[in-house]
């Protein structure tokens, strides 16, 4: 039983230089695994599991001197009797949109943006019917942010008042859930001051930017009445649903092996 992943996006020098929290430790707090790759990871552990054992590597290869998290990384990850070979890299040349191949005993499962197929071993292809909601805004956000970006527009057209502090807007507004989605390094002491109020918290990814941030999260939220969401939206797509839902099936058998691809790219000055 096992799995194979491969994340390839394109993170050139403008796409750090033009911020000024992004590449650096203490405020992005990683590079391709805490950031693109993190989505293809938790789906692997959404369909494998929790894993128990990690040999990994990281490495900067196209923006040495430039930044200082990693670009690219390789790990083999034990989920029980499941094994995963994981690649990612920031380094491509291009938006293609991401493949996930998981291989069965029964058939192959694949996974493509909003294409999902099952192969079978005499060469049949079969494709459910699965929504296909119209991405919008960059090339390499995908449909899962939609409906997110949608509702902050919504927000515009009513008028909603925009605030400079987050203390100001949750004095005047007592908002029941606050959605999270500022530079890493505020993700927690943001989410914090939000539950220490008894405010529910949406919050993206990353969770955290180091292991000292997440155990002080983890008490926020044990000590909290409120509730803490994490945005790992591509669990959401209609392709992946409809995917996990034949595995799950038993119609494929046992996952054998499963392989990850995402291609995404601001190789043509998008950042």
């Amino acid at each position: 039983l096992g799995a194979r992943g491969l994340v390839t996006w394109n993170r050139p020098a403008p796409y750090y230089t033009q911020s000024e929290w992004r590449g650096k430790l203490a405020t992005e707090g990683g590079g391709v695994l805490i950031n693109q790759a993190v989505h293809t990871l938790d789906l692997l552990s959404d369909l494998l599991g929790k894993p128990d054992w990690i040999d990994a590597s990281l490495s900067n290869h196209h923006l040495k001197g430039l930044i200082e998290v990693e670009d690219t990384l390789e790990a083999y990850i034990r989920f029980g009797e499941k094994v995963a070979c994981f690649y990612a890299t920031n380094a491509y040349c291009a938006d293609v949109p991401p493949l996930i191949e998981i291989s069965c005993e029964k058939a192959t499962v694949r996974i493509e943006d909003l294409d999902v197929s099952y192969r079978y071993p005499d060469g049949t292809i079969t494709k459910p019917d699965v929504e296909r909601p119209v991405p919008i805004g960059k090339s390499y956000w995908g449909s899962g942010h939609t409906a997110c970006i949608g509702d902050f527009y919504k927000a515009l057209e009513n008028n909603t008042k925009p605030y400079a502090s987050l203390e100001e807007m949750i004095e005047k507004e007592q908002p029941d859930v606050l959605h999270v989605c500022t530079p890493h390094y505020l993700h927690v002491p943001m989410t914090q001051y939000a539950l220490e109020r008894g405010i529910n918290v949406f919050m993206e990814k990353p969770p955290a930017i180091t292991f000292a941030q997440l155990d002080q999260l983890k008490q926020a939220v044990y000590a909290s009445k409120a509730k803490l969401g994490l945005c790992y939206q591509n669990r959401y797509n209609p392709s992946y649903r409809a995917a996990k839902e034949f595995i799950a099936s038993g119609a494929a058998g046992k996952v054998l092996d499963r392989k990850s691809t995402r291609l995404n790219s601001s190789h043509l000055g998008i950042s």
